[in-house]
């Protein structure tokens, strides 16, 4: 509640909450270790920039994930197990090879990309440069998988081809290999690298209950020089922070003024018990802060903001403005010259185009169910919808929403057992009413009794 109220801007979760975030202005979502599937990674990326505006995602990954994730999915029934390993193997393919981020998502799920570059992930803003010499690299680490003849894992392929003296290799002979040092003059955590983006791009495969490297056919076309794989050349200088997409979207905008906005926001969501951004979105925010109104005419042209939110909120959010602007001395009633690419953006995106919609069906009358179809949304999702809506316009009668007979059923359990919690009442209930349609009368409830 914390975070979908901006009192906090940060959250650890698991993936399975953070799958229920419904939030339109998260700018970061961080990975702490690779999903087992890219549609699992579609999905959770998927809660970023919903309001339209930039947002970033960085996925940290290692070879492990593979092993962790493998392991868990091998005691899974034999058919279910090789769809789940299909499905791994082609999200580590999308950590370690050097293509496109976007396209290679979008290639995935049967589309293709429309453009040559995406300028928004790290292959396309150069922040990887591939080898000149691939071919030559590949087939030096080849040719030792090949000399070892399949019965060691990545890690100790690496320490063969960087020169190691563990005392493994000495006692194994393998400091006898003509392999042996070949790759000595780079950092054994590249080596590794390239054994595991080989793996990945299908020239070594991983073998066995102790995943032992081994060669593929492909991987003998590259030693006869049939075939040249992509390796990532490590990275040597500093990496520059991603460009933001669209890169204009804070252009004239008062950050200073953008975060009194902001708080002015979050007081009036606390007020009123909605999420924040039911109040305004970010990028409403960000056109005030660019635009800075001091009249209801010039606050009513501000991107996002209708007639209804004006009544409700334009008086204070036009003071705040009127204060910082007269404190700072800084210009109101700009007329911004942005981009019509942003403009569209903040127009169609506010404060949620969903969940706009969703508000919008149900003062049309629409049930539940309805609106989850129209919104292609599940139904406890357009039910969490309802809830808002019903908050924010402070209605009072739950129907068409909630059946007469039910909400007198949920009202009188109110009485006996309270509305602190939501369990008694259903228990009351005898669980014969969902928890969707005890919220909706829950919230009437409040409605009227705060009036």
């Amino acid at each position: 509640e914390a975070f979908i109220q901006d009192k906090v801007d940060t959250i650890v979760a698991t993936v399975a909450f953070g799958m229920g975030i419904d939030k339109s202005n998260v700018r970061y979502v961080i990975h702490s270790g690779m999903p087992k599937s890219l549609e699992h990674y579609q999905q959770e990326t998927g809660r970023a920039g919903r309001d339209g505006l930039e947002a970033e995602c960085c996925l940290l990954f290692s070879g492990g994930d593979f092993a962790v994730w493998q392991s868990i999915l091998r005691d899974a029934e034999l058919e279910t197990s090789e769809i789940s390993m299909r499905k791994l193997r082609d999200m580590y393919n999308f950590c370690v090879n050097g293509v496109c981020r976007h396209r290679a998502i979008v290639s995935y799920f049967g589309q293709q990309l429309d453009k040559d570059n995406c300028n928004a992930c790290d292959i396309c803003l150069n922040q990887v440069e591939l080898l000149e010499d691939s071919l030559t690299v590949s087939q030096k680490i080849l040719s030792c998988v090949a000399r070892l003849r399949g019965n060691y894992g990545a890690a100790y392929i690496g320490r063969v081809l960087t020169g190691s003296k563990d005392q493994r290799i000495m006692e194994s002979g393998h400091d006898k290999l003509s392999t042996w040092g070949i790759l000595s003059e780079e950092e054994r955590k590249n080596v590794r690298n390239w054994i595991e983006q080989l793996i990945a791009q299908e020239y070594l495969q991983r073998m066995g209950e102790f995943n032992t490297v081994g060669l593929t056919e492909k991987g003998w076309q590259v030693l006869k020089g049939k075939e040249t794989p992509r390796l990532i050349k490590p990275a040597k200088k500093k990496i520059d922070k991603p460009v933001k997409i669209p890169s204009d979207s804070w252009e004239g905008v008062d950050t200073e003024l953008f975060k009194v906005l902001r708080q002015l926001r979050f007081e009036k969501a606390i007020e009123q018990g909605v999420s924040a951004f039911i109040v305004f979105s970010d990028a409403v925010l960000r056109d005030m802060a660019r635009r800075r109104p001091s009249t209801i005419d010039g606050f009513l042209g501000v991107n996002g903001v209708g007639q209804k939110k004006c009544e409700t909120y334009g008086k204070d959010f036009i003071k705040a403005i009127v204060d910082y602007c007269t404190e700072n001395s800084v210009e109101m009633n700009v007329q911004p010259q942005i981009t019509q690419q942003i403009t569209e953006i903040v127009k169609e995106n506010i404060p949620g185009a969903i969940k706009r919609r969703a508000f919008d069906l149900f003062k049309e009358g629409l049930s539940i169910m309805e609106v989850a179809q129209s919104t292609q949304r599940a139904l406890s999702t357009a039910s969490g919808y309802l809830e808002e809506y019903v908050k924010f316009e402070g209605i009072t009668d739950p129907y068409p929403w909630v059946d007469r007979e039910i909400n007198s059923r949920i009202l009188e359990a109110i009485q006996v057992v309270g509305m602190d919690r939501l369990k008694p009442i259903f228990e009351y209930l005898k669980g014969e009413i969902s928890y969707e349609l005890i919220r909706i009368s829950v919230a009437c409830f409040l409605n009227s009794v705060s009036r």
